[in-house]
């Protein structure tokens, strides 16, 4: 959102579990994933409760898990937050940065896809 200084816009659903645990933590990781996380993609937007399995790190002392192999990782500190309708809006100051070289993936169009990868011309119903 903003090059100088360096902040990033992440916005939390307000039932969201996670949201809580990040404001009282007041800094959040994110990690930017690949074609061979897809698996990690579905449980993060899954309802399960123990997401954080396997081999995580962080890029600062005690910072917050990120994925070592990500495409692209980025801890932040909590600027500033307010509440969107049911989302809060949460602004971070970017702390460190890790690049990668795979080609990350998005969920679009309800489904897993690579982003140099060709999006639907058919338009998609959004609710009023």
């Amino acid at each position: 959102m903003s090059l100088e200084p360096s902040l990033v816009l992440a916005c939390v659903a307000r039932s969201a579990r996670t949201l809580p645990v990040l404001l009282r933590a007041g800094r959040f990781g994110v990690s930017l994933l690949g074609a061979r996380h897809r698996g990690l993609a579905h449980l993060f937007a899954s309802t399960a409760t123990d997401k954080f399995q396997g081999a995580w790190t962080t890029l600062v002392p005690d910072g917050c898990p990120v994925l070592p192999d990500a495409v692209f990782a980025m801890e932040c500190l909590v600027h500033s937050t307010f509440t969107v309708g049911d989302h809060e809006v949460i602004i971070g100051a970017v702390e460190a940065v890790a690049i990668g070289d795979e080609e990350a993936i998005v969920f679009h169009n309800r489904a897993m896809r690579h982003l140099g990868e060709p999006m639907s011309a058919e338009p998609v119903a959004v609710r009023p």
